[in-house]
């Protein structure tokens, strides 16, 4: 199941509170607060947790509250890890795109300098040149 099904995650964020805020899970009353440095909301954080005991619950009763709470931090932590490799790699992505990019640029920005040295040289662009210099950016 997504979480986007249950609306969970989908708070709008909150200003961080002075004073932490107390929440029970798992039986266990804690209290939680987001750091100065954070902008993150922790009713959405406690939301998520209770979430996974929740799935976790349905899937296997006859667990202890140990037991879950390990499996939901193996959970939780793998699709931390899950979305930080996917970062990375859309990052290289972009990397990879941007230097394409750049390349195509210093490309048509030569083929743009041959051409004013021609003019300058001969006095008109054949057309040819141009229409294969576009083809190759379209390319």
């Amino acid at each position: 199941m997504d979480l986007k099904d249950n609306n969970i995650g989908s708070h709008t964020s909150a200003s961080i509170p002075d004073s932490p805020q107390e929440f029970e899970i798992l039986g266990l009353k804690v209290r939680f607060k987001a750091t100065k440095d954070e902008t993150v909301d922790v009713n959405r954080v406690v939301d998520l947790i209770s979430f996974e005991i929740d799935e976790i619950k349905k899937h296997s009763p006859q667990l202890d509250g140990a037991q879950i709470a390990l499996l939901a931090a193996l959970k939780l932590a793998n699709d931390k890890v899950a979305l930080e490799d996917d970062f990375r790699c859309s990052i290289e992505r972009v990397s990879d795109l941007a230097l394409s990019v750049r390349r195509m640029i210093d490309v048509v920005g030569d083929e743009g300098q041959d051409r004013s040295e021609t003019i300058a040289n001969h006095g008109s662009i054949n057309s040819n040149s141009v229409s294969s210099s576009t083809n190759s950016i379209l390319l």
